[in-house]
């Protein structure tokens, strides 16, 4: 959660209310664009863009990130991955795309 605190003349200031210290603008800003709103109350966060498929929403999996069009936790797929080693056999198993789990797979890289 964060205050933004706007001067005349400087860039805004950020203020972290969880940590009570300052963050960058330039850094944490772009991050502001993946959010989707409700009027003004932010309802999910598409923490790589739209387009991966990836979110994190309250409503959802306790706020855990999941593939927004399936359901599925990014971390099961990951922990999948480690056991069974193919992208392509875990797809089958949870019966996804590829192309869904390897974005889960770019996600949860990203985090790390």
């Amino acid at each position: 959660m964060f205050l933004r605190v706007s001067r005349e003349v400087e860039e805004p200031t950020l203020i972290d209310l969880l940590r009570s210290q300052y963050a960058f603008n330039r850094v944490v800003e772009p991050s502001f664009r993946n959010i989707d709103y409700d009027g003004e109350i932010p309802e999910r966060w598409w923490p790589m863009s739209h387009r991966s498929g990836v979110v994190v929403d309250p409503r959802r999996n306790f706020g855990h990130p999941i593939l927004a069009s399936y359901g599925v936790p990014t971390r099961a797929l990951v922990d999948a991955i480690a056991v069974e080693v193919s992208v392509a056999k875990v797809a089958r198993i949870y019966d996804l795309p590829v192309a869904a789990v390897r974005d889960a797979i770019a996600f949860e890289r990203h985090a790390a």
